[in-house]
């Protein structure tokens, strides 16, 4: 007769002639089917592992990835300590905190979360390559991504926020109107444009919105805007 048996958690067939071979349990295959389906299973899971990886080698505490996620503080408790469970996340108590960091060795983390989250962030590309010819035009300064994007946190009601460096707001404003059509055919998504003036971006670059979008941002096209800062103080 055909039965199981476990050895030190590690269970085995046995077979006719007293052989017998691996035969992990329905529910073990499952949960290893599922791994992935489970880590990701939820926005808020998704959120603190992009942050997470987003910037990545910085220690956390669970405070500060709650801000940094914009997540509440029960909920990215709840979640570190499911990426802990996994062996996906590290968890140090310095005090009477908690200090969090990613895992590099976790062979889930390589092999499955940072590929999909890499193919994820080559729709940022596709996206690019979709509205770049549209803002061809001398009076076209730089144009940039920004916001929920950049940050990995956007969620599924989010614009596109988009930087447009400009010498012409009405220009600026045909070249958005077109990009804008034709990134929502392609991608569904709508464009949220903050178009501004290359001398008013270099005066009120200290402004907090432009301070912002100058710690995290994607260039898309012309100049680089920390690099239109600069070039305008060394004018001055």
């Amino acid at each position: 007769m055909v039965g199981l048996r476990s050895s030190s958690h590690v269970w085995y067939k046995k077979l006719p002639y007293g052989r017998f071979f691996y035969h992990p349990p329905a529910g073990l295959l499952m949960a290893l089917n599922d791994y992935v389906t489970n880590i990701l299973g939820s926005k808020a899971n998704v959120r603190v592992l992009k942050t997470l990886l987003h910037h990545r080698g910085k220690v956390f505490t669970i405070r500060e990835l709650a801000r940094t996620a914009g997540l509440s503080h029960p909920e990215v408790s709840r979640v570190v300590k499911e990426l802990e469970k996994r062996g996906i996340a590290k968890l140090q108590p310095v005090g009477r905190a908690q200090q969090i960091s990613l895992n590099d060795e976790s062979y889930v983390l390589k092999s499955m979360i940072e590929p999909l989250f890499r193919a994820e962030k080559n729709t940022v590309n596709s996206l690019i390559s979709t509205i770049k010819p549209f803002f061809r035009d001398s009076r076209i300064v730089s144009v940039a991504i920004f916001g929920s994007m950049v940050r990995g946190l956007e969620r599924n009601t989010s614009d596109i926020d988009l930087l447009v460096i400009a010498k012409d707001r009405e220009v600026a404003n045909e070249c958005v109107a077109r990009a804008s059509s034709a990134a929502f055919s392609r991608f569904g998504v709508a464009m949220s444009p903050l178009i501004i003036e290359e001398e008013r971006f270099i005066r009120e670059h200290d402004r907090e919105l432009e301070k912002s979008i100058l710690e995290s941002y994607i260039l898309a096209y012309g100049k680089d805007p920390k690099e239109i800062v600069e070039g305008g103080k060394a004018s001055r």
